[in-house]
């Protein structure tokens, strides 16, 4: 009966500390803005494109409540699937305001958006905007919109 009553708690153990389930796909639209969590995908109407966010490996913005010199960008990594073919990872870098909001004008050096089979697949924003450290942001906690067009 004890090693039942271990087995079993062992059990639950592992399996609560396993990987949470990740979110399930969405369907977006051409043309309107959508939001992954990292480890989420969209299926593009009407393009045919299916866009996963891989995640966030760069977050170089300047916390809300700390003054910096400067404030870096923030760069994610998707990866986008045309068809039934994968076209592979591509990063997107770019600033944002305090509100998470990527710019509509373009920066050099900074690469927001991606060209592939006649679409754009765009990164408007990056959320949450950290407010005392980077850090404090568990990969997990990222959203992060983006809009396709043609």
């Amino acid at each position: 009966m004890k090693k039942t009553v271990w087995v079993v708690f062992l059990m639950t153990f592992l399996l609560a500390c396993g990987a949470s389930t990740p979110l399930p796909p969405i369907t977006a639209s051409l043309g309107a803005e959508f939001t992954l969590a990292p480890g989420q995908s969209a299926m593009v109407q009407g393009a045919d494109i299916e866009i996963t966010l891989v995640g966030v490996p760069g977050d170089g913005r300047c916390p809300l409540l700390i003054e910096c010199a400067m404030s870096g960008p923030v760069t994610v990594t998707i990866a986008i699937k045309a068809g039934t073919n994968m076209s592979g990872e591509f990063q997107l870098t770019n600033f944002t305001d305090n509100d998470g909001r990527v710019p509509s004008m373009d920066f050099e050096g900074m690469s927001p958006q991606v060209e592939l089979n006649g679409y754009s697949i765009r990164m408007t924003s990056v959320l949450p905007f950290p407010q005392r450290s980077v850090s404090e942001i568990a990969d997990d906690e990222y959203r992060v919109t983006f809009i396709v067009s043609e």
